[in-house]
């Protein structure tokens, strides 16, 4: 198929096309017109000679008068006629134009031309006809007059090389016509292209006025087009620098085609300096190979990436960032979002340190409390191995016992065996609740599997003492006995905390019936108490660092803030308290719920 490049030689060549395939159509029509013209001239002339020939020789045919008829027919002078024969009635020339001597013969298409219709042969390689002399319907000589299609052709040819001139020259100005038509309607497009091609991107697009109305018209439009997209460039570009995110256009080799202005600060170039510049530059050596393997998963497959890794800018300062990358698409480039992160993850190590501090001074501020509880649980059974001791040993001052004979000695042996059994016993007490201190405040990094019902027990093992001694009861309603993965000596630290609380608030109230109830019910451990609420003034402060309601001897206010923290946060869980209506009796109380999330808890380690 034909290309053409430009839209003038386009419109130039469907005018002559135009004009060529008219002329053709007409060829082939005035070709037909000009062979009848000429075959009619044939027979015109034929046709008047013979009538003329027939008229005046009749009578020198019937007198065989052959030196009037000789005269008669070299008279006869006509470029379409070839030859003239004059026949006896047996066929036999006795005549021929321009040929005095002639050989008496037969003439040789006579018996053909006796047998075709009208004794004639009429097409355009051969005009032959034959007319009788007759008398009284009796042939007695006849005519052949033979046409010349020489002359024929000739007028032919004559009348065709001046119609194909005609044609040429008709083409010519044609040509020149469309030419100019052509330049006129194409010049205006080529000022419209120029200005455009040189016309920058950031350049405001006007063009000069038109004579053509349509190309005004278009002019008008692509100068508005071109400017609304400017605008929108502008607006967009003036978006991407507003934001704090570093944002890129990158090619499948990682280069720059495009920056913004937050993409030069966080990297420490210039926008200019970047365009010259590879992506992958910014990646430790560590992590190109899997950098490359991401771009090209985006690039092949589609996909949108997302991830956090180190990025090494400018004087070689190593960043943390976020980098986010999304095939655009023409699928050729990625669009890549950079956002450091580094100050947030700074911020973060330095929030998970001093939480673990603050659970480190929780826990310290916690230990006097344990320490007395301690006491407390170990009062009795020390209490108990003094009296079992001074025991054994008063009877052995006072000689119960006779050791000479061996009744005595049985009877001392059996006694000590058993004053030493209780006083094994009594300490194996001490070393159960040592050992559930210890397990208390042992560090505690990973997860364990473990039932909420299991962590309430542990934490009760420590304080169930100091509360059976102050009276308090404790009701149990457990209705969820899944097995979680959860911290459980940092979960102990919350159920202790909130039942050191209830317990201080009752000795505080003067509660003549404390009761504490613990539920468990879709994963989550709810503890109330009937000891009156919180005041609505200070339930919003109450999970605040260093917010307390008690004196600074028995407060630091740290402890539901570090509850919280460990419940939302390390539990990715939730740590609420509202005023109830009170277990027993009248008014209301505080209930703490612990929500844990089934969903983000995983077994680690």
């Amino acid at each position: 198929m034909i290309k053409f490049k430009t839209i003038q030689t386009k419109i130039i060549s469907l005018s002559i096309a135009t004009i060529v395939l008219f002329f053709g159509i007409n060829f082939l029509l005035q070709l037909n017109e000009i062979e009848e013209y000429a075959f009619e001239m044939i027979e015109s002339t034929n046709n008047i000679v013979n009538d003329l020939l027939v008229e005046h020789i009749s009578a020198y045919v019937y007198n065989h008068d052959e030196v009037n008829i000789q005269l008669s027919i070299d008279s006869i002078n006509s470029d379409y006629i070839k030859s003239i024969y004059i026949l006896d009635k047996d066929g036999i020339i006795i005549a021929k134009n321009k040929s005095p001597n002639i050989v008496q013969e037969i003439h040789p298409m006579f018996e053909t031309l006796l047998k075709k219709e009208h004794n004639s042969i009429r097409n355009t390689e051969q005009y032959i006809v034959m007319d009788i002399f007759s008398v009284l319907d009796v042939p007695i000589g006849y005519m052949v007059v033979e046409a010349n299609l020489e002359t024929y052709n000739n007028y032919i040819k004559r009348e065709l090389f001046e119609f194909i001139i005609e044609g040429l020259l008709l083409i010519s100005v044609f040509f020149i016509i469309s030419y100019f038509v052509a330049k006129s309607i194409v010049s205006p497009i080529y000022d419209i292209v120029y200005k455009l091609s040189n016309t920058k991107d950031d350049d405001i697009l006007m063009f000069p006025k038109q004579e053509q109305k349509e190309f005004q018209y278009l002019g008008v439009n692509i100068a508005n087009k071109h400017n609304k997209l400017l605008e929108s460039k502008s607006n967009l570009n003036t978006i991407f620098d507003m934001t704090t995110d570093g944002i890129a256009i990158i090619d499948k080799n990682t280069n720059f085609l495009f920056v913004n202005r937050a993409f030069g600060e966080i990297t420490g170039y210039t926008k200019d300096s970047l365009l010259e510049r590879s992506f992958i530059e910014f990646i430790p050596l560590d992590f190109k190979d899997e950098i490359i393997d991401i771009i090209r998963d985006v690039f092949y497959k589609g996909s949108h990436s997302s991830f956090e890794n180190s990025c090494s800018v400018n004087h070689d300062k190593i960043i943390d960032a976020i980098i986010s990358m999304n095939l655009m698409p023409d699928r050729k480039i990625i669009m890549l979002v950079l956002k450091d992160v580094t100050k947030e993850n700074q911020y973060k190590k330095e929030k998970l340190e001093q939480e673990r501090k603050f659970i480190e001074q929780t826990r310290m501020a916690q230990m006097g409390e344990m320490i007395s509880m301690i006491a407390h649980q170990w009062r009795q059974p020390l209490s108990s191995i003094s009296a079992t001791s001074m025991n054994m040993m008063i009877k052995i001052q006072l000689g119960e016992y006779d050791l000479e004979t061996k009744e005595g000695r049985d009877k001392c042996e059996n006694s000590f065996i058993k004053q030493l059994n209780n006083i094994e016993h009594y300490t194996q007490s001490l070393t159960t609740t040592i050992n559930d201190f210890r397990n208390f405040y042992k560090p505690n990094k990973l997860q364990v599997l473990s039932t909420l019902e299991d962590v309430v027990a542990k934490s009760l093992k420590i304080i169930e003492g100091s509360l059976t001694n102050d009276n308090i009861d404790i009701v149990y309603d457990y209705n969820f006995k899944e097995k979680i993965a959860l911290y459980d000596s940092e979960l102990m630290q919350v159920v202790l905390n909130i039942l050191k609380n209830a317990q201080d608030n009752f000795k505080e109230k003067g509660i003549e019936k404390p009761l504490i109830k613990i539920t468990t019910k879709d994963s989550s451990l709810i503890i109330c108490d009937n000891g009156g609420g919180i005041p609505e003034r200070i339930m919003k402060n109450i999970f605040d660092p260093y917010f307390s309601t008690k004196d600074e001897k028995n407060g630091t206010g740290l402890g539901l803030y570090m509850s919280k923290i460990i419940v939302n946060d390390h539990h990715k869980g939730a740590l609420h308290v509202d005023n109830q209506e009170a277990i027993e009796g009248e008014g209301i109380g505080a209930c703490f719920t612990i929500k844990l999330n089934l969903s983000s808890q995983s077994l680690e380690g």
